[in-house]
């Protein structure tokens, strides 16, 4: 199993994600990656200051994401945009999938993370510069999150598919039967 490379082409297709993309970030790197522990800092902060809102496994994954969001970050920033860049990224949610880390709260980090790298963007540069930034590492950022999202869901129906024998095309009419249901039923 690997990168899904229709995901990627659709997002391409749908985000605007491109070489002018990479290159904005890449043209910025020395000053972004000034701001890594700054982003540290706010996520370790925020998961303090609501960390009595979560479980011990909650705990647990947030520590996960935290030792990861440094290397995770200046990979983001390094210009890299090659298959190998996707690849890692991919490889990051699979890792994450295998330490048990919820992917609401992986989604949920990366939300934040847009939010904090936003404002320091606009803390720093002037308001266009900073609105090309941000816009450059939120479709960036977003794409992974697709890539993230698009493996979990595979790794799952993979693993229906061979642990109970059923084909992938019948878990996935399965799958849209009970969204019917549930829509026509109200839910």
């Amino acid at each position: 199993m690997a990168l899904n490379n229709e995901i990627m082409e659709a997002f391409k297709m749908i985000s605007g994600l491109n070489e002018q993309t990479y290159k904005t970030i890449a043209e910025n790197k020395e000053k972004l990656i000034t701001w890594k522990q700054d982003l540290l800092d706010a996520f370790i902060n925020e998961v303090a200051k609501n960390s009595g809102d979560m479980d011990s496994d909650d705990k647990k994954e947030a520590k996960n994401l935290e030792t990861t969001l440094v290397d995770w970050y200046e990979d983001i920033i390094s210009g890299d945009t090659g298959e190998d860049f996707w690849d890692r990224q991919w490889k990051v949610g699979l890792k994450y999938l295998a330490d048990d880390v919820d992917l609401n709260l992986l989604i949920a980090m990366m939300s934040f993370l847009q939010k904090k790298f936003a404002e320091k963007a606009f803390q720093e540069y002037p308001q266009e510069q900073a609105l090309e930034i941000f816009l450059a590492f939120k479709t960036i950022t977003d794409a992974i999150l697709a890539t993230i999202v698009d493996g979990h869901l595979n790794l799952y129906i993979n693993a229906i598919e061979q642990m109970s024998g059923i084909k992938r095309p019948v878990i996935e009419r399965m799958a849209s039967l009970e969204c019917k249901k549930i829509l026509e039923q109200g839910g």
